[in-house]
């Protein structure tokens, strides 16, 4: 204590000054200090300043990605709506081709077996019958009546006066068999080749001329009138199977 007194300058004025330099110095050392102090909380606001530009850029980069996704996502369910409705609309049509093909198939089997009936039981006239017809399916013949023996002598005597060239009535030279076969193929072809009324309209034709409703010359014209200009050959078949099983 002594010791820093005697070390005190005696005159008051130089202790005035000495006081003054030690708080000068003071004074600097503690500015020195804040001033590194203030350096390095610039930096560090610097340093925090890059990492708030870097979260804005980043939370606008999220704030585009979160429009787009949202965009997307009312596409997304726009579309899946869509889809939806042309699959709801797909099923009815489904439904309803399921339901044509049904009726198709139906009708091609209900038209397959007629014809099937046609082909193998249809008879092209009996020799029992005295006009000529076909037998379609279900169709029980009936016995002709007997003509008088008188009318057969006379029929007789006509027959040997024609000459074979304009004999209506061809020899029955075809087997049996052959003519069931060739009557089959014609029913077949004009199934494919008539539409589905008019095949009908031919069996209901067939059946009036087995059940002597109609002559011969009517069922050939009612058939010509039935096969029509495009499927003359259809009736020019019809015409000899007809004459085929003839009496």
């Amino acid at each position: 204590m002594e010791g820093n007194v005697t070390a005190l300058p005696p005159e008051p004025d130089d202790q005035l000054q000495l006081g003054f330099r030690m708080i000068q110095n003071s004074y600097n050392a503690k500015v020195q200090e804040l001033e590194q102090e203030l350096r390095g909380l610039q930096l560090y606001h610097e340093e925090q300043k890059t990492h708030v530009a870097a979260a804005q850029r980043k939370h606008a980069s999220l704030e585009g990605e979160l429009v787009e996704s949202h965009q997307r996502c009312q596409l997304l369910s726009d579309e899946n709506r869509e889809l939806f409705k042309t699959v709801q609309t797909l099923r009815v049509k489904i439904q309803k081709l399921e339901e044509l093909k049904k009726k198709v198939m139906e009708a091609y089997a209900e038209e397959g077996s007629q014809v099937e009936n046609v082909g193998g039981n249809q008879q092209l006239t009996s020799r029992s019958l005295a006009l000529p017809a076909i037998d379609p399916p279900g169709h029980v013949p009936r016995a002709a009546p007997r003509e008088p023996a008188s009318s057969v002598q006379a029929r007789s005597s006509s027959d040997r006066h024609v000459s074979p060239r304009e004999s209506p009535w061809p020899p029955p030279s075809v087997p049996p068999q052959d003519s069931a076969v060739g009557g089959k193929i014609f029913f077949q072809t004009a199934r494919r080749s008539l539409s589905r009324e008019s095949f009908q309209e031919l069996l209901a034709n067939i059946k009036k001329l087995n059940s002597q409703l109609q002559s011969r010359e009517e069922c050939l014209e009612d058939a010509r009138r039935i096969f029509g200009p495009e499927h003359q050959h259809l009736y020019a078949e019809f015409e000899q199977l007809l004459q085929l099983h003839s009496v």
